[in-house]
């Protein structure tokens, strides 16, 4: 199925209108963005509509390891500490606090990826390692580790969700 020249037509746009699907198993959408805004930027038009949908039903499984374990880590590391950017040693340092965090480190049978009920207790590992290597970079300002730890600690947040209180009509 042409998804975007569908998607034209019944938006209303003429049948002449040009169309182009990106075809991708995860990120077409953003990829499609990127497109529109670099064909305005290059003058091929002065007008675009991006949009997408994406059918992982034909990806294979993938686990959103960097979404849930490297991530929150990250951020919250460079807002402790102020970071001025993100380096490769600032990503190698997450990803070796995950890889430290496996359950298979103490457990035979365990998995090679931290237990997800432990998610804040990793992210705050994560945060820890980050932050050391953005010092050790350079791209933070100069902290003990005792300083660091403090910061990550003012900086964690866990959610607290409140009971739903709506009232249902019958």
């Amino acid at each position: 199925m042409y998804l975007s020249r569908v998607a034209a037509v019944n938006g209303g746009l003429p049948v002449e209108t040009p169309a182009f699907t990106v075809n991708r198993l995860c990120g077409s959408r953003l990829q499609a963005i990127v497109f529109a805004a670099q064909a305005i930027k290059l003058g091929d038009c002065d007008v675009a509509v991006a949009g997408g949908a994406e059918s992982m039903s034909r990806a294979h499984p993938r686990r959103q390891c960097n979404n849930i374990y490297i991530f929150p880590g990250v951020g919250q590391a460079v807002t402790a500490v102020r970071a001025t950017r993100i380096t490769d040693a600032m990503m190698t340092a997450a990803a070796a606090a995950v890889g430290d965090a496996a359950t298979i480190r103490h457990d035979p049978h365990g998995t090679l990826l931290p237990d997800r009920a432990q998610l804040a207790g990793t992210a705050t590992v994560v945060a820890g390692a980050v932050a050391k290597a953005a010092v050790a970079d350079a791209v933070a300002p100069a902290l003990t580790d005792d300083q660091i730890d403090q910061a990550i600690d003012r900086t964690r947040w866990l959610p607290r969700y409140q009971p739903d209180h709506r009232v249902v009509s019958r």
